[in-house]
């Protein structure tokens, strides 16, 4: 680590390190944890021609920075000039934003990701969200080629009123029989969703009408073996409320999926605030 770091002078809300994760250990325990909107983390690194897997912030509510002498900053792909003399906040629309440093968050790396797991309290800064008076080492300022730049930038998320996700159909036909699985594909497409109270980094929750199993099938799928998960999964809990998998998701589960959202949709879904109206159409 270096002696290069950014001061946190203030935080409202949950705030962490993230980066893009740490593929590869899933059975070991470990989902892939990394940013809830990886587009806007890379965009931010990219602007400052920072390595992509380079880690930043994560924040939800309001953040108040103090960066070292000679170091520039970027805000969701926005490279941002001068002194900070406000909090920054997430876009308008949206339930959270990145900040990105030159040189980016120099925190251990464990299980080669720099992120932080929040379910466990692992990884990170110390394992925990940040708060006033944390001091981030950061690595060593360098530049990405313009070359490697333009290959990496992906598209921003959505963060209109009503977005259509793209889904495909869930892998469940045996377990809950063809005219089961074809209603509940129908009811899914069919309903105004809304971003769920409950959602965290592990699954946002879907609130709508419920889409209810029959008795047996329930008693049927909860004793089914549990099998290994992926972000963007949708699965269908006893409260008929279904489910999206996220991040930090259990690496296994045994509720019946009903459906697999495309990833690149997935960060347009998490981009949203709670309350916010979407739907889901056909992949």
């Amino acid at each position: 680590m270096s002696g290069v770091q950014l001061r946190i002078d203030g935080v409202q809300g949950p705030a962490w390190v993230q980066d893009l994760g740490r593929p590869g250990h899933m059975h070991e325990g470990v989902p892939w944890g990394g940013a809830l909107v990886p587009e806007l983390l890379l965009a931010a690194n990219l602007a400052l021609g920072n390595p992509p897997q380079a880690a930043g912030i994560e924040f939800f509510g309001s953040l108040r920075l103090t960066l070292p002498p000679g170091r520039a900053l970027a805000q969701d792909g926005r490279r941002l000039e001068g002194a900070l003399d406000a909090p920054l906040r997430p876009a308008a629309g949206a339930r959270v934003s990145y900040v990105a440093v030159a040189g980016g968050v120099d925190c251990p790396a464990w299980f080669g990701g720099r992120g932080t797991l929040v379910a466990t309290g692992l990884g990170g800064w110390q394992g925990r969200p940040l708060r006033p008076g944390d001091a981030l080492p950061l690595g060593a300022a360098g530049t990405l080629p313009a070359a490697a730049q333009g290959r990496l930038v992906a598209p921003a998320p959505d963060v209109d009123s009503v977005t259509a996700l793209r889904v495909y159909p869930g892998p469940d036909a045996a377990m809950l029989g063809a005219a089961l699985q074809a209603a509940l594909w129908r009811q899914l497409l069919a309903t105004c969703w809304c971003v769920g109270r409950a959602s965290d980094r592990s699954g946002t929750v879907l609130e709508g009408p419920p889409l209810a199993l029959p008795q047996g099938v329930a008693e049927a799928a909860a004793s089914a073996p549990s099998r290994p998960m992926v972000a963007g999964a949708i699965q269908l809990p006893p409260s008929g409320q279904p489910i999206v998998l996220g991040p930090d998701h259990p690496v296994t589960g045994g509720y019946p999926l009903i459906g697999v959202l495309r990833r690149q949709d997935l960060g347009a879904l998490q981009l949203r605030c709670p309350g916010a109206a979407l739907r889901l159409r056909a992949a």
